[in-house]
């Protein structure tokens, strides 16, 4: 999706603690039918480095 090739949902969670450590989350998600990706903080930073911050 972030590519543009395909439509889809993406989902961004964050937390205090790190939650994306754990090989269990990548297995779960990568083990359904639609194709998924856990991104940990060196590729979020690199996404986001020149993203203007929004607030609501």
């Amino acid at each position: 999706m972030l590519k543009g090739r395909r439509y889809g949902n993406i989902i961004i969670a964050g937390s205090d603690v790190p939650i994306g450590d754990s090989p269990s989350l990548a297995r779960e998600l990568l083990g359904g039918a639609v194709p998924a990706h856990v991104w940990l903080t060196e590729e979020v930073t690199t996404f986001a480095r020149d993203a203007k911050v929004l607030r609501d």
